[in-house]
């Protein structure tokens, strides 16, 4: 796998390879990567709240959140995505994905962020902010099934903060 370069993915979203909408701002090409925007919906995972359409998130120290990314992207069938906290907010002890930091091939739809505070005092942001990144990396050959093709594909087209549906395991009885 080879890690996409900003020139690349501007070139591969004007030529409409890879689909961001909204299309990415100049201020969020890195190097090597796109910064993604916090969406307005969350989840508050301990008391099972859910808020929609908010102005700023309140997270909590030790709390568990779940959102989601503005950006709904588009992935082709022969990059996969990896996505990561930006260093700023990792600073203040935030983290924007728990464990689940994959985006296959084929995906499609905004990506749910699994939000948790380490700190010891609550952590602000706000919708459009932007709060971490998404590397692209170019596969040796396009996906034989991408996601979306294969029976257990239960996440695509997802919007908004989208809870776990491991219950859909074809192992789970």
């Amino acid at each position: 796998m080879v890690l996409l370069s900003d020139g690349t993915l501007k070139k591969l979203i004007e030529e409409g390879e890879l689909g961001i909408d909204p299309e990415p701002d100049e201020i969020q090409y890195q190097p090597g990567s796109i910064d993604f925007r916090l969406g307005d919906n969350y989840s508050n995972e301990h008391t099972g709240e859910i808020y929609n359409n908010v102005d700023k998130m309140v997270i909590e120290p030790g709390k568990f959140y779940l959102s989601h990314t503005q950006e709904v992207i588009e992935v082709p069938d022969d990059l996969s995505v990896m996505i990561s906290g930006r260093s700023s907010f990792g600073r203040k002890g935030l983290i924007i994905h728990a464990t689940a930091g994959w985006v296959d091939a084929g995906f499609k739809g905004d990506v749910t962020l699994e939000i948790f505070n380490l700190s010891n005092t609550p952590i602000v942001i706000a919708p459009g902010q932007r709060v971490g990144q998404m590397m692209f990396f170019k596969m040796d050959a396009p996906a034989e099934e991408p996601y979306g093709e294969k029976k257990d594909s239960k996440y695509q087209e997802q919007r908004g903060p989208t809870e776990s549906r491991i219950e859909k395991d074809p192992e789970i009885k």
